[in-house]
């Protein structure tokens, strides 16, 4: 991952710590899980459009779990999960189903921004 954009995001989660949802990338209109929140720097980035809401939550064009291509390409990331350079975890994992704080998620990605 780029070290810009992973600083750019853990600033943004602990910022946005009450914000946090789970299970989609933009779960509510006020929630994220900590793969929208680097959605949301990609929009203001001018890389995709807002969130669309649909009947079923809000997507990012046809992605509402995982990141959409471009952010990946933008961030440097290599999964769209977050997993983490040869581990089967990741962080969309540590959001929704371990249910870690954004800071926990935040110190993660500060320490292996360079495996994301």
């Amino acid at each position: 991952m780029k070290k810009e954009i992973a600083d750019l995001w853990i600033e943004d989660l602990l910022a946005y710590p009450k914000r946090q949802g789970r299970g989609r990338l933009r779960p509510t209109r006020d929630t994220y899980c900590c793969l929208g929140r680097l959605c949301q720097l990609a929009v203001k980035a001018k890389v995709i459009l807002p969130a669309e809401r649909t009947a079923h939550g809000y997507h990012y064009g046809r992605d509402s779990t995982g990141l959409p291509d471009s952010v990946r390409d933008w961030a440097g990331m290599k999964s769209s999960v977050g997993r983490l350079l040869g581990s089967e975890e990741s962080l969309a994992q540590m959001n929704d189903l371990e249910t870690s704080s954004f800071a926990t998620i935040a110190e993660v990605i500060k320490r292996n921004w360079r495996d994301l």
